[in-house]
Formats: structure tokens, sequence, C-alpha cells
């Protein structure tokens, strides 16, 4: 099961109004609808779409929760509005977002050998861990991370860690203490993410932490490094969970040697336990520094790169505009404060209302405006 599970697709037309946002093109479908190119005067944007029915789970609900309390990161989708509409006798979640240049799987599929240069893998491996520190002091695991689940974001030159359908909260309140724990571990929560990344305690059905993240971060970044993973052709998931316990330290013979010193931290995490980023990110300034990677160094997908005209400069006219004068448009939008009250400190996050459970509407806010994502289930 990934987070694009199964249930009914909303479709709408080029040039119809959804909310207020025009469908330029369809740029992506699965199980949970589809993803649109839209856009409101002049700025294009993402938009996706979820039916509602009796068997529907109600993913994107839960996507906009999770994206809403990661407005503060610059890892994440600025989020515009998401409303429930009614659409031909049905009912349709919508959520608007940051539109991506590409995803991030799709550019290291574009290069000659499927894989990055040292140095754009190293530094697209950092950014992601960054994410994934920034939403794991939020209280929230992603329990589903792979490449093509980031998008590149020209305009800032960063990865951008979207679907959050999956994402669970890891931390709640103590009733008697009231102050913060990790959540006990469930018995039997069942498989969560995708075979080819996920954790061998997710193969097993046990609960996941962040350490289950940062299995599949390393996992992923092998693959940018790489192009592949020993167990990519493999089907079954019991065989590769059987793989992933037996290959060890071997899996990272061909990356900078910082890698093994990681996954030996990671390999030493219990599933409450809290991920030394400090000491990862250390390892990666080490890195930059031995293998002489500059930040201002254009990626391999960045013009200025010598795969650039060759694999990259063939895009699509979508791909195009992304990198025109709109990008600049786009990027001063990006920078605009979306929450009226932007909660930046995990002290803050540690007492906010959302670390309880509840049924409760979700407020959106667009500016100084505030739009109800309803409950009417």
């Amino acid at each position: 099961m990934s987070s694009s599970s199964s249930c009914a697709k909303p479709e709408f037309r080029i040039g119809e109004s959804v909310s207020g946002f025009e469908v330029i093109k369809k740029i992506g479908s699965g199980g949970f609808g589809a993803v649109y190119k839209v856009q409101k005067d002049g700025i294009e944007f993402a938009l996706k779409t979820e039916f509602i029915d009796d068997e529907s789970d109600d993913t994107l609900k839960n996507e906009v929760h999770m994206l809403r309390l990661m407005q503060w990161s610059p890892s994440f989708c600025r989020l515009y509005t998401a409303k429930r509409l009614p659409w031909q006798n049905q009912k349709v979640n919508i959520m608007v977002m940051t539109l991506c240049t590409r995803p991030v799987s799709r550019l290291r599929r574009m290069m000659p050998d499927r894989h990055f240069t040292k140095s754009t893998a190293a530094r697209l491996s950092l950014q992601l861990l960054e994410a994934l520190r920034d939403l794991h002091i939020s209280g929230i695991i992603h329990r589903d991370v792979k490449a093509s689940n980031c998008g590149w974001h020209a305009p800032t030159r960063r990865i951008l860690l979207f679907d959050l359908g999956f994402s669970r909260k890891y931390l709640e309140i103590d009733p008697i203490t009231t102050k913060m724990r990790h959540r006990a571990a469930r018995k039997d929560p069942g498989f969560m993410g995708t075979s080819k990344y996920c954790s061998v305690f997710a193969h097993d059905e046990n609960e996941q932490g962040r350490r289950d993240d940062l299995w599949a971060w390393l996992y992923s970044t092998v693959e940018f490094f790489l192009g592949t993973l020993p167990w990519s052709d493999e089907e079954k998931s019991v065989r590769v969970s059987n793989m992933k316990k037996k290959v060890g330290r071997k899996l990272f013979f061909k990356c900078p040697r910082e890698f093994a010193l990681m996954y030996e931290h990671i390999r030493q995490l219990k599933y409450d336990s809290s991920p030394d980023y400090q000491m990862m990110t250390n390892l990666f300034k080490q890195m930059f520094i031995r293998l002489d990677i500059e930040d201002s160094d254009p990626l391999d997908f960045e013009q200025g790169s010598i795969f650039y005209d060759e694999y990259f400069v063939s895009q699509t006219d979508s791909e195009k505009e992304l990198n025109s004068d709109l990008d600049q448009k786009l990027l001063q939008l990006d920078q605009k404060p979306i929450l009226v009250k932007p909660r930046t400190s995990l002290e803050e996050f540690q007492t906010c209302r959302w670390l309880q459970s509840g049924n409760q509407s979700f407020d959106i806010f667009l500016g100084n405006r505030v739009e109800q994502f309803e409950n009417d289930r």
C-alpha cells in the first residue's frame, strides 16, 4: 500500500474553474484522484483532488491537516486553500499548493546512467534530511519517504517533501502530566509505505517511528548515488525485507564513507529514539569539505551543469514556463506568510491543540482570509 491508495477519481476539464482556479492541464494521477496545474491571477499552482465516498479514508484531509502544520518550514509546499466541494452529485476534497518543477525521481531517471553525480546526490540527500528533521520536530512522521514524493522547486533551489496523506503524529499529550510524550506502539498497525524504500520494521508491520523515515531516506539516498537498489527488481515484499536485513554496510560501498556512519547511527535507533540530526548534518559538512562540494555549484539538472543542455533542456512547454519569469512571481508568493499565527518553535508546537485528537474542521489560511475544510461526513 502506498499513499496513493485506491478510491474514485474526480476529473476536471481543461479550462474549468475550480474554486476560482482555472485548470490548465492534468500533471499526474493515482488512486487518490488527480493532480492538476491550475492558475489564478497569472500565478500557477498545483491542485490535488480526492473523491469522498463511503469507502474513502479521507487521505487528502489528513494531508491538508499535516501540511498546514508545516507551513513554517521551507522544505514543504505552501498551502493556499483546501475545501470540500460538491461535484456531480458527489463530494470532492481539493487542496491548492506550491507547483514544483519536476519530481526528484524523474530528474534522477533523466540522467544518463539514471543516477546523480556525487555533488548533486549529496546536496539533495541533505535537503531531504532537513525536511524530515523539520517534520519530526513538529511531532509528525511521514511513513512514505521516497524521491517520487519530493519535488524540485526551482525558485528556492530546494526539495519540497509532499504527499503527507499517510503521515501521523507520534507525539501526544499525557492526560495526567499534560506534558508531551511519545505515543505507545500499537499492536498490528498494518503495513504503511512503499516496499522498495520502507524499513524492515515496516515490512514486519510494526509501528513506525522517526527511525523508519530515516531508513527510507537512507535507501532513497543510495538510489540518488547509484541509480538503483539491490532489490529494485524484486516484487515480493518478503524477499525485499530479507535482502535489506542481509546487505549491511555493503550497500554504501560506492557512496561517500560518511553514509556508513549514518547507517550505524540509524541502525541503533529504537522505535521511540530521537535521531541525532546534528551529528548527521555535521557528517554532511565534513563530506562537502572532503569532496569539495559547493552549494552554489549548479545541480545536475540546473543550467550551467554539463548535463543540462543534453538531458534537461528538452522540456515540455509547461516545464519551460516554470523556468521563465514566472519563477520569480512564484518565489515572491511563496515567501509570504500563510498562517495567521506562524508557529516557528518546538515549544509552541508542543502546546498546540492540534496534538490532541478530534474531528474538528481544519482552518486553512489564505492571507488574512480563513476558509473551512468542513468535516461533513
